[in-house]
C-alpha cells in the first residue's frame, strides 16, 4: 500500500500546489512538509483533517487511499442498503402497507450516481422513491439507523396514503386530463425510469407528463403518468401527449420575468434586458414550459431576439438574448458551474445550453447551432466568405468592448442569476 506520505505528495502534485504554498497553508515549515513526504516524520493524527480539506478528499480517502477507501464504502454501503431496505419492509408492514414490491436501482450522471429505492404498495399501485445513499450517509453522519429508517418508512407511509385519498380521481381520466402538466427530464439521467412511462424527446431532454391531485402555496402533489396507468384509462400516448399539450398551459401557464425583476435590482434607463427566467407561476416543476406549444415562439416575441436556453433546474430555465458574445463552450462551462456548485443534484437538469432561431423556428443544442451556422458560412466564395468572417469578427469584438464597458451584462452577472433557492 503508497504511504500516507507519497500520497501526500501526488495529491499536491495533483493540484498544482508548490511545497512551500502546501507548507503555508498547513502552518508548518517547508522542510517538516518535505520531511513527510519522503517519508521521514510520520503524520500527526491532529494534521490529518487540514491535509484532507486542503486537497479536497475525505480523511478516510487520505488514511486508506482512494482505491482501498472506495472498496471499502462499497462493501458497507452494500451491508446497509440490504439492512436497510429489509427494516422499511418490515417498518411498513407494520403500518398495514403488506403487499408491497421495493426495486433497487442506480440513478444520476456517472460522477454523482446514486442508489435508489422504489417502494410500491400493489393495492393501490401508489410508489415512493427514497435516496438511499443520502440515508446511508445521514446514518453514517448522525448515528442511531433504526430511528432513520423507522422514520423514513413513516414517511413513505404517509405519501402513499396521501396518493391513495385521490384514487377516485385517478381512476377517472376525463376527470384527470385537465390536470395534466409537463415535465422536463435529462434522457440519460433518467433512461431506466423512462423505459416504462410516456415521454417525448427534445434533443437530449425528454418530457414526462404529471397528473396534479392537489396543490397549495406549501405543498404540491402529483403523480407520474406511467404505461401501467395509461392501460388502464385504456388510451394511448398520443392522446395523452396532446392532452397534456391543451390543457397544462392553460392550467399551468408560463410565466416570462426579467431576472433583474426577479432579482429586485435596479435597471438603469436605457439598458436592453438580456436575461429572462421562465418557469409557471409557483416556480415548482416549471421547466416543462420548454415545450408548451407556442412557448418558444412567444418567448422570441418577447425578448425580441433569437436566444440560448439555459437548463437552470427542473423548476425554471433562462433565457439569454443572443448578443453573438458568447460561444457554446463557455455557456456549456457556465451551466455546468452552476450545476455543480449551486443546483441540488436531484434538482439538476442538464449540463447544456440550448439555441432557439426564430426565424428558422429551430430548436437544437447550442454546439448544432454554431455548427450550423460555421455551414451556412462556407456557401458563400472565397471573397465573400472573408468579407462575412470579417465581420463576424468585428462583432464579436464589438460585443467585447460593449461589456468591457458595462452595457451588456457580462458572465458574472449570469453566474448570479442563476442562484436560487433550492
Amino acid at each position: 500500500m503508497t504511504s500516507i506520505g507519497i500520497r501526500l505528495k501526488e495529491l499536491r502534485l495533483a493540484a498544482g500546489m508548490k511545497q512551500n504554498v502546501a507548507a503555508e497553508c498547513m502552518g508548518m515549515s517547508r522542510p517538516t512538509l518535505s520531511a513527510i513526504e519522503s517519508g521521514k516524520r510520520e503524520v500527526l493524527a491532529g494534521e490529518i483533517p487540514g491535509f484532507a480539506k486542503l486537497y479536497g478528499i475525505s480523511p478516510e480517502a487520505l488514511l486508506l487511499g482512494e482505491n482501498q477507501w472506495e472498496k471499502s464504502k462499497t462493501g458497507e454501503f452494500e451491508r446497509f442498503a440490504e439492512y436497510a431496505t429489509d427494516g422499511l419492509i418490515g417498518r411498513l408492514k407494520q403500518l398495514g402497507i403488506e403487499e408491497i414490491t421495493l426495486v433497487t436501482g442506480s440513478l444520476g450522471d456517472p460522477k454523482e450516481i446514486c442508489t435508489v429505492a422504489s417502494i410500491e404498495d400493489r393495492k393501490t399501485g401508489a410508489s415512493v422513491w427514497i435516496n438511499l445513499t443520502e440515508m446511508y450517509e445521514l446514518i453514517r453522519n448522525e448515528g442511531i439507523s433504526d430511528r432513520v429508517i423507522n422514520s423514513t418508512a413513516d414517511r413513505i407511509a404517509i405519501e402513499m396514503k396521501k396518493v391513495t385519498s385521490d384514487l377516485d380521481i385517478l381512476s377517472d381520466y376525463g376527470k384527470i386530463r385537465t390536470k395534466l402538466t409537463m415535465e422536463m427530464l435529462e434522457t440519460n439521467r433518467y433512461r431506466e425510469l423512462l423505459k416504462n412511462v410516456p415521454h417525448e424527446g427534445m434533443e437530449d431532454l425528454s418530457v414526462v407528463y404529471r397528473i396534479v391531485l392537489n396543490e397549495s402555496k406549501e405543498s404540491k402533489r402529483t403523480v407520474l403518468v406511467t404505461d401501467r396507468l395509461l392501460e388502464r384509462y385504456g388510451i394511448a400516448a398520443e392522446r395523452l401527449k396532446a392532452d397534456a399539450k391543451e390543457n397544462a398551459p392553460t392550467f399551468q401557464p408560463a410565466v416570462i420575468r426579467p431576472m433583474t425583476e426577479m432579482l429586485e435590482i435596479p435597471r438603469k434607463e436605457g439598458d436592453k434586458e438580456v436575461l429572462y427566467v421562465a418557469s409557471i407561476e409557483n416556480m415548482n416543476r416549471g421547466a416543462g414550459v420548454l415545450a408548451y406549444p407556442g412557448f418558444l415562439e412567444e418567448a422570441a416575441n418577447r425578448l425580441e431576439s433569437d436566444f440560448f436556453v439555459l437548463p437552470s433546474s427542473i423548476h425554471e430555465i433562462l433565457l439569454l438574448v443572443d448578443t453573438g458574445s458568447l460561444t457554446a463552450k463557455e455557456l456549456q462551462n457556465l451551466v455546468s458551474s452552476v450545476n455543480r456548485n449551486e443546483v441540488e443534484p436531484e434538482d439538476r437538469l442538464s449540463n447544456h445550453a440550448y439555441h432557439y432561431d426564430s426565424k428558422n423556428h429551430i430548436f437544437e443544442s447550442a454546439e448544432r447551432y454554431e455548427e450550423r451556422l460555421r455551414e451556412e458560412t462556407i456557401q458563400p466564395c472565397d471573397g465573400e466568405r472573408e468579407s462575412l468572417l470579417s465581420q463576424l469578427k468585428d462583432k464579436r469584438e464589438e460585443n467585447h468592448t460593449r461589456e468591457e464597458s458595462g452595457s451588456v451584462h457580462g458572465k458574472s452577472g449570469i453566474v448570479k442569476g442563476g442562484e436560487r433557492d433550492a
